[in-house]
């Protein structure tokens, strides 16, 4: 009798057991799994005048998931740069109207369960200026956009999507703006600037308001062409083309004499980001179809060449998945089948690796890149 309890007595403690093991293993699953994300890639081609939205996988695959193509609808016009939200929520393409010759700006909401694109949340009409470059703050409530008549363009951006026009800003004479960036934490807005036939270099730093305004701060005389400007922490890197210049920040908007480092691989880099991790600084170059991984020394900023990797084309665009460890490249060349490329980046060693060629239409041009959370 009393091991006929035993025994009941031990089905009960066991069977709680296994309740509360599946209770944990259920919320240690439930939090990984909300913790999870899938990446998608927006590629926009000037060639055949489409936007492709493809799956990005973490072993470096890529799977088609839409194709908008010219007149279908949703996208009727050329697109000549994309841009997501930080929240990847909002997609913003700029695009030609040839019925009105004008350029329109256009908001788009993020499907957050298929990647695909809604239908338009906002509009806005540009004129006849060509815009070139979209930046949105961190909180993805404003968007920078610069045209090719040397201004800036500023934009709210409301919880459903829809813009508003802020103000126009000009006063960068005639300079041209090349890959202008964002600090990491919204604040203020380097703009690397040139005029090649007068010869005069700057960059420029803009304050960001909370309300959106950009105030000036400063106009540093950079001495040579620049082309690309990244940061982290207290350090600034101008790409320039005979080079890189490295500048701490030393007040709010203000930066020391640069630094000069002219030991590298390539011939003209484009500085396109710095990684996770701030190890490293990863730049492209078109001239000798590269991708160099400059390492950043913690200490002082200083910078030395660790490792470079040859792209089977001339690199266009750029975009690193949110996993730090996958590199994608778009690119174009006479004659060629696969124009964008999915590479493998080791952030331990700076070793580039297992390039993958995909066909993604005639030309691909820009490149942007949403991270979706999984329910």
């Amino acid at each position: 009798m009393k091991q006929k309890y035993f025994l009941i007595l031990l089905g009960l403690i066991l069977s709680s057991a296994l309740i509360v093991g599946c209770g944990g293993g259920s919320k240690s699953n439930s939090s990984k799994l909300s913790s999870s994300y899938l990446t998608y890639l927006y590629v926009c081609t000037s060639g055949s005048s489409d936007l492709r939205i493809y799956s990005a996988l973490t072993d470096g695959t890529i799977s088609l998931v839409n194709t908008h193509t010219r007149g279908s609808g949703l996208i009727n016009y050329p697109i000549i740069a994309t841009k997501t939200t930080p929240n990847s929520k909002y997609l913003a393409l700029v695009y030609y109207d040839s019925s009105q010759s004008a350029y329109i700006l256009e908001t788009y909401s993020i499907n957050q369960q298929t990647g695909d694109l809604d239908a338009p949340c906002g509009s806005f009409n540009l004129g006849t200026s060509q815009p070139f470059t979209l930046l949105f703050t961190p909180d993805s409530k404003f968007l920078y956009l610069m045209d090719d008549q040397r201004n800036i363009l500023g934009f709210s951006i409301k919880s459903n999507g829809a813009l508003t026009y802020l103000w126009t800003m000009t006063g960068l004479n005639t300079l041209t703006v090349y890959n202008p960036i964002l600090t990491p934490d919204g604040k203020f807005l380097y703009a690397p600037a040139r005029d090649n036939n007068s010869k005069d270099n700057k960059i420029y730093i803009y304050e960001v308001n909370a309300n959106g305004a950009l105030n000036f701060c400063n106009a540093y005389d950079t001495g040579r062409a620049p082309s690309s400007v990244v940061c982290y922490g207290d350090y600034v890197y101008i790409g320039h083309l005979d080079g890189i210049d490295q500048f701490r920040v030393v007040g709010p908007g203000s930066l020391s004499e640069p630094k000069t480092f002219t030991e590298r691989q390539t011939s003209f880099c484009i500085l396109r980001c710095i990684n996770q991790n701030g190890k490293y600084i990863l730049a492209t170059d078109s001239s000798s179809n590269k991708i160099e991984v400059l390492k950043i020394n913690p200490t002082d900023g200083t910078l030395t060449s660790k490792n470079t990797f040859t792209t089977a084309v001339s690199p266009v665009d750029f975009a690193l998945h949110p996993n730090n460890r996958l590199i994608y490249i778009s690119c174009n060349g006479n004659g060629i089948t696969e124009n964008l490329y999915s590479y493998s980046f080791n952030p331990d060693t700076a070793n580039i690796s297992n390039g993958q060629g995909y066909s993604v239409g005639d030309t691909p041009c820009d490149i942007s890149l949403a991270k979706i959370a999984i329910p």
